[in-house]
């Protein structure tokens, strides 16, 4: 299968990617900063967000992994079956990673009312209300919910940068194929039916007429 622009560029993005953050990971090794970086991330991503930074892992890890084994499938011309089974599990990772920031959204808002004013919040003034409703849970409602939008459309960009030319291509020799078969089954049924109006109707074997005539000659 050819590539076009768009998709080389899918893959020259992905790749960038990957090579950027490997030579992060590199230049925080030999410098000796990796673990004050790699401490402030994770203490970072713990107070933002939580344990859907677990959920918003497996789900990105599960999109990535689909779309291999859909660019795989279109290059081997794969049946149409798996090809869309494929294609229908990208999208539905897609809202999933969408429907994790808002999941955690609620959570985080459930919790940081219960915070300020559950049974256990007492009487408060407006400061340690703000503050308990922030510790709480609306730090990590407003991050998930920034992840969760932030990374679900960038997911459908890669998605149609990268494979979107190669599944119209796809779809369409598909679509050429069943026309092909339905054209190829009418002509068949349009010559059985020409062969059955010239064909001359068989005579009767107890015909009179038929035997008179051939009693004559």
């Amino acid at each position: 299968m050819s590539r076009t622009p768009a998709a080389t560029f899918g893959q020259g993005l992905l790749a960038g990617f990957a090579t950027t953050l490997a030579g992060l990971v590199l230049l925080m090794a030999v410098t000796g900063s990796a673990g004050g970086l790699f401490s402030q991330a994770l203490e970072w991503t713990g107070r933002n967000l939580g344990l859907a930074a677990a959920a918003f892992a497996a789900v990105a890890v599960a999109w990535l992994r689909g779309l291999f084994r859909l660019r795989d499938a279109l290059a081997d011309g794969g049946p149409p079956e798996t090809v869309m089974h494929l294609d229908l599990l990208t999208d539905v990772w897609v809202g999933l990673f969408f429907g994790v920031g808002v999941i955690w959204t609620a959570i985080g808002m459930r919790e940081a009312l219960l915070q300020a004013i559950g049974p256990g919040a007492g009487g408060a003034d407006g400061a340690a209300m703000l503050a308990r409703l922030v510790d709480g849970g609306i730090l990590l409602s407003l991050s998930t919910t920034i992840v969760g939008g932030i990374g679900g459309y960038v997911m459908r960009v890669v998605r149609a940068l990268w494979l979107g030319p190669g599944l119209r291509r796809y779809y369409r020799a598909e679509t050429a194929r069943d026309v092909a078969a339905v054209r190829a089954s009418l002509s068949g049924i349009e010559r059985r039916l020409e062969t059955l109006i010239t064909r001359p109707p068989p005579s009767p074997t107890g015909d009179p007429d038929a035997n008179m005539a051939g009693g004559r000659r």
